[in-house]
């Protein structure tokens, strides 16, 4: 399945990491039922608190990527970490009240620093010519943890809600002291920044930006990465709203817990094959056809699909995200100079956050208006859009999807 023994002890500590932390991630993908179907908003000032909480994770993953750079990457991961499993520890003490959502949203800001500096950690770990299958491992680690918790988040959204809170942090926790124990601290080269070096710390952090931009690939990539996350964060928002008004407010919730966990266990499956099939295949090329893999399961959901129908789509969008994550993180990381490695990883984290803000408001406006039938309509083009841009995009950068390092 994967080479594991050609993975170093770190890597094999962030899947497990992922493991661990992802089956307890409960809170997050019931987010838009708790403030609907709990707290009672309205779809649009749903959407708005998921923007507001997506946006503070984004920000929080930027300066999480400028600490992580300059301090320690491990160490930086830890205290953030630490920091959100605290506050949603919190929140559970009161899970009926507002208070408790608007401390998921501060949470949200330390959350932020899960995926670039993991991403980081997998990148400086690894070499070139094991890099797509430590970032598979870690994908499959994702997903084999959200085979096992959406299940039981979906009993605990009816039945104990403050455990859905506890638990969440708990993992948290968990994960956190296994990279504590078993990740290296310096992975990468720190060296401690002087009052001077200080001084002229804004100078050196436009640089890397302008580095960025000026990437022949990253930028652009990033700027298609809007349209995906868009269309993503739908299997967050719409899909649960979707499946309320399919199934109703008592079965909707255990749906959208058995779609999630359809999801994961699909991954669980997919990945080991596909990493097998397309080893030879060049990055944007098969992202390109991921997302077209991604349209033709959504469409289902123009149909107002029965149980079945959803799974059908369910496995087939599956299908698609596996074939973008088993090239996305060896895309992002060879292009990423191994100093800035971090803040590049953080970079497209911020755009595709981008799109996570802004589609549960627009998501909500548009349900709201026309229904969530014109959500759907309107992920598939955004997805077909993007693969395309992504077709593009190698086309005219033939010799430039080479490593940097």
């Amino acid at each position: 399945m994967f080479s594991w023994n050609r993975l170093p002890r770190g890597v094999k500590a962030l899947f497990f990491t992922q493991v661990i932390n992802r089956a307890g991630d409960l809170v997050v993908p019931f987010l838009t039922l708790l403030l609907t179907q709990v707290l009672g908003l309205a779809p649009a000032a749903a959407g708005a608190t998921v923007s507001l909480a997506t946006l503070l994770g984004s920000l929080g993953g930027l300066l999480a990527g400028k600490l992580a750079d300059r301090y320690g990457r491990r160490d930086v991961l830890v205290v953030f970490l630490a920091t959100s499993a605290l506050l949603i520890a919190g929140a559970g003490c009161a899970p009926r009240e507002l208070a408790s959502a608007a401390v998921l949203v501060v949470a949200g800001f330390f959350f932020g620093a899960m995926r670039p500096l993991v991403n980081a950690l997998v990148g400086d770990l690894s070499t070139p010519s094991t890099r797509r299958e430590a970032f598979s491992l870690s994908y499959f680690g994702i997903n084999l943890g959200v085979a096992l918790g959406p299940l039981l988040a979906g009993w605990l959204f009816h039945n104990a809600l403050s455990w859905l809170f506890w638990l969440d942090a708990l993992s948290t926790a968990l994960a956190l002291a296994v990279v504590l124990k078993y990740v290296p601290r310096n992975t990468h080269p720190v060296v401690p920044a002087s009052r001077g070096q200080e001084e002229s710390r804004p100078k050196n952090e436009v640089s890397s930006l302008a580095q960025f931009v000026r990437h022949p690939l990253l930028f652009p990539y990033a700027l298609l990465l809007l349209s995906y996350s868009v269309v993503y964060s739908q299997m967050n928002f719409t899909l649960a709203l979707q499946l309320v008004e399919s199934f109703g407010a008592e079965q909707g919730p255990p749906v959208f817990g058995l779609v999630w966990g359809v999801n994961a266990l699909g991954v669980v499956v997919l990945m080991p094959l596909v990493l097998r099939l397309t080893r030879r295949w060049r990055n944007l090329p098969s992202m390109a056809l991921a997302l077209f893999v991604a349209a033709a399961g959504l469409v289902i959901y123009l149909f107002h699909p029965n149980l079945t129908w959803v799974l059908i789509s369910t496995v087939v969008w599956t299908a698609g995200e596996v074939l973008y994550s088993v090239h996305e993180g060896d895309f992002v990381t060879t292009q990423s100079p191994p100093e800035l490695r971090a803040r590049f990883q953080a970079y497209v984290g911020f755009a595709s956050s981008l799109g996570y803000v802004v589609a549960p408001v627009v998501s909500g406006w548009v349900t709201q208006t026309v229904g969530l039938g014109g959500v759907w309509a309107g992920s598939v083009a955004l997805l077909v859009v993007a693969g395309g841009g992504f077709a593009l995009l190698k086309s005219a950068n033939r010799d430039a999807e080479t490593p940097t390092n």
